[in-house]
């Protein structure tokens, strides 16, 4: 599978995630919208760890500042640099780089 298709299919999982909350504020409150919002959070983690899988499979760097681990993402000085912490990974370091 292409990066394109990884990419759209997050995307709508995460426009998905969006709307199941939307629709969880307008139930009232009660124990069902606390299941709710458990299952929500427990979609989200899931959501983020199927993410960060793909991202390793597709050759990105992982930082475990956080669980699910972030994806490193590539910064204006050409290493890679977590979104979260600001670790950075100096690309010349890397094996395939």
């Amino acid at each position: 599978m292409e990066i394109e298709s990884f990419k759209n299919a997050f995307e709508l999982g995460a426009q998905a995630l969006r709307l199941i909350k939307q629709v969880k504020d307008l139930l009232p409150h009660s124990p069902q919208r606390d299941a709710a919002e458990k299952a929500i959070e427990d979609a989200e983690k899931a959501f983020r760890i199927a993410e960060a899988k793909a991202a390793q499979e597709l050759g990105y760097n992982l930082c475990k500042c956080t669980w699910p681990p972030q994806i490193m993402l590539f910064a204006k000085n050409g290493n890679f640099k977590c979104p979260s912490c600001g670790h950075e990974l100096d690309s010349s370091m890397i094996s395939g780089s």
